[in-house]
């Protein structure tokens, strides 16, 4: 940007030695919209189009490592030495996934401290929901068991659904489909 700024400074200069001042304006205006509309052309190409996907959130977290410090980001706000040595992460292993989760736009830097975004802060709930709902695997499976059988009425199956598990989140999402 600064080297068109210059450009056009120069240019700008030498009409104003050769021309009249009202024809120098148009062609300033003419010369300045169409290196702006190039620029912003040229900034367009070549940012990256990042389309998030699904997939790409769930890759950007997808091994232990990666959720480990994902998770830790969304506690503290913590600046990357110290994440880094926490996780016990090489340099490259820290800043590969790093990279993923700033990609999906799951984390973003500030001050020299990476913190949640507003996605972010949502996929980490998500995330949250899922690690309870491992937690409570085997009295799923129960209520799975319990749901096969048709010779239970709704009315019990939910007082059993509310009996087994402790998570609200996950009764809901039973009750929903008792």
């Amino acid at each position: 940007m600064e080297r068109t700024c210059t450009f056009m400074s120069i240019t700008v200069f030498s009409l104003i030695l050769s021309r009249k001042i009202d024809t120098i304006w148009k062609e300033v205006l003419n010369y300045a919209n169409k290196h702006i509309i190039i620029e912003l052309e040229v900034r367009l190409c070549k940012m990256p189009l990042t389309l998030q996907t699904t997939y790409n959130v769930l890759a950007a977290i997808s091994d232990k490592q990666s959720l480990e410090l994902f998770r830790y980001i969304a506690v503290t706000n913590g600046d990357s030495d110290s994440l880094r040595t926490k996780i016990n992460l090489t340099r490259k292993q820290y800043y590969s996934r790093l990279s993923r989760m700033t990609k999906a736009g799951l984390v973003k830097r500030k001050n020299g401290k990476h913190s949640l975004t507003a996605f972010g802060k949502v996929v980490n709930d998500a995330q949250t929901k899922i690690e309870k709902a491992v937690n409570s695997y085997w009295k799923l499976k129960a209520v799975d068991s319990l749901e096969l059988s048709d010779e239970l009425p709704r009315e019990e199956r939910v007082k059993l659904i509310d009996n087994l598990l402790d998570n609200k989140d996950i009764k809901e999402i039973l009750y929903n489909k008792v």
